[in-house]
């Protein structure tokens, strides 16, 4: 793939073998790159092909401010979710898992609590999940099955 705009040190906007433009992301992705110059393959974390210009310029606006490591995140979720119901999902649920998950994390670190505006249906259908602030959702037993490998990466979607 050749780079045609560098975005930033970890996105960059590319030609693939096909002719079509694609948004990669990857930490250093674009460090010291320019337009022309080939890209590192073993960087990539995310292809992401926008397929009009409204796409692009979204997708360049989330992907510019979230750091590849939340896209690879979310990129796992997203394959064991689609793995375990066995369907597929748009591109966007990954730029949208991840932009939620960077905030997420930023209120984790700051301490900051936000109201739950469903906590009372949650807590009517599962009620044993939502008695302590500190509680953690569970996979359903009958729809997911965490294997000990994703425990490591999940701790906090597959407890044991």
């Amino acid at each position: 793939m050749e780079i045609r705009k560098v975005l930033n040190n970890n996105v960059v906007l590319a030609t693939d073998s096909d002719g079509s433009q694609v948004i990669l992301t990857g930490r250093g992705l674009g460090f010291q790159k320019s337009a022309g110059q080939q890209v590192d393959a073993s960087k990539i974390v995310q292809v992401f092909t926008p397929t009009s210009r409204e796409d692009y310029v979204t997708l360049r606006d989330f992907l510019v401010d979230i750091s590849p490591e939340y896209v690879g995140l979310a990129r796992m979720i997203v394959d064991a979710a689609e793995a375990a119901w066995q369907t597929t999902f748009p591109q966007a649920l990954i730029v949208a898992l991840a932009d939620h998950l960077v905030f997420a994390v930023k209120r984790a670190e700051t301490g900051t609590v936000t109201a739950h505006p469903l906590k009372a249906e949650v807590s009517h259908l599962s009620p044993t999940n939502t008695n302590s602030h500190s509680a953690r959702w569970r996979w359903p037993a009958n729809r997911v099955t965490c294997h000990s490998a994703t425990r490591t990466r999940w701790r906090s979607l597959c407890i044991s």
